[in-house]
């Protein structure tokens, strides 16, 4: 029989208030030189659905969600509180691990209004945290309230900076954080790329926007002035408050002008159905600049002509 050993002892482990029992978070450093040191780990009660890792900082971003108010679509319209609105938005609270040479230690947590969309959605940079948000919201008539936000917390995690109500009525379908700048595309019928500074983290503010049909669920950088976006083409709806999904879409935008960003090339590959996995996973996205070589993986498909009619909204 083989032996088992705790991994942790019951006064070892920590949590995360309000305590999730169901949940687990384990975080263990492990030595690549040598195989025979301990392995550093902290077991949190509690969850997380995504991760980011600086050098020196881990960040888990876990959404709460208050249910015990009922959820208010918009506080004006419905004759409700603004104080009660804020209070039923979800938000996403961010824990801070510190990272040192193996050594793990928690250093506290923040707060911010909505919820991100992936692992790009967060950043750190000059010691600061950027994190960029999409609250969820809906009137009673089901018009679509949403709202998108970028904001910037310090060392400890509070709030030194925010940019809020980008993009109403649409959601986050991409960021990206780059040294100075945070680039975000929102989408609803069309694909509103934004720059937004943020040298100064106190007042981050939009430099520049593009509104192009489709949009890009990744951006990766090609220079320091150019950007890929993959996603998809989109073409407005005859009838309707909406846009149909078409094929892929590979863009690069230039940002050199940072007030008038451009979409400097673009291709689209097939009709609606073609999917890929690099639009939900970037490690299905190679790209090598050294060599121009881009791949990634596509599962083709193409509507004869005569049959390319609507067929169903997105959402």
């Amino acid at each position: 029989d083989k032996d088992f050993s705790p991994v942790v002892g019951c006064g070892e482990v920590a949590y995360f208030e309000p305590i999730q029992p169901n949940n687990f978070i384990t975080i263990a450093a492990i030595s690549m030189e040598d195989i025979d040191m301990d392995i550093e780990k902290e077991i949190v009660v509690g969850s997380g659905q995504n991760v980011y890792a600086s050098q020196n900082n881990l960040y888990v971003a876990e959404i709460q969600y208050n249910y015990a108010i009922r959820p208010l679509p918009l506080a004006q319209e419905d004759n409700d509180t603004e104080e009660s609105f804020e209070e039923s938005i979800e938000k996403t609270v961010v824990h801070k691990f510190s990272l040192d040479n193996g050594e793990i230690d928690y250093l506290g947590s923040g707060k911010v209004k909505g919820t991100i969309l992936n692992q790009f959605s967060m950043d750190e940079y000059s010691n600061n945290f950027r994190i960029a948000t999409t609250i969820h919201r809906w009137s009673f008539r089901g018009e679509d309230r949403s709202s998108n936000n970028v904001y910037v917390l310090d060392e400890d995690l509070d709030i030194i900076g925010s940019l809020e109500d980008l993009a109403p009525g649409e959601t986050i379908y991409s960021s990206r954080f780059m040294g100075d700048r945070a680039y975000l595309v929102t989408f609803k019928k069309i694909d509103p790329f934004f720059v937004i500074d943020l040298s100064d983290p106190k007042n981050p503010e939009v430099l520049g926007k593009l509104k192009i049909p489709g949009y890009s669920d990744y951006l990766h950088p090609y220079d320091e002035n150019h950007i890929i976006g993959i996603g998809k083409e989109a073409v407005d709806a005859k009838q309707g408050d909406f846009a149909w999904y078409q094929g892929m879409k590979m863009a690069i935008f230039d940002v050199s002008d940072v007030e008038n960003p451009k979409e400097l090339h673009k291709i689209t590959i097939g009709d609606r159905g073609t999917e890929s996995e690099a639009l939900h996973n970037h490690k299905a996205f190679l790209f090598d600049k050294e060599k121009e070589l881009l791949v990634i993986p596509i599962l083709l498909a193409e509507i004869d002509d005569d049959k390319k009619v609507e067929e169903r909204p997105i959402g």
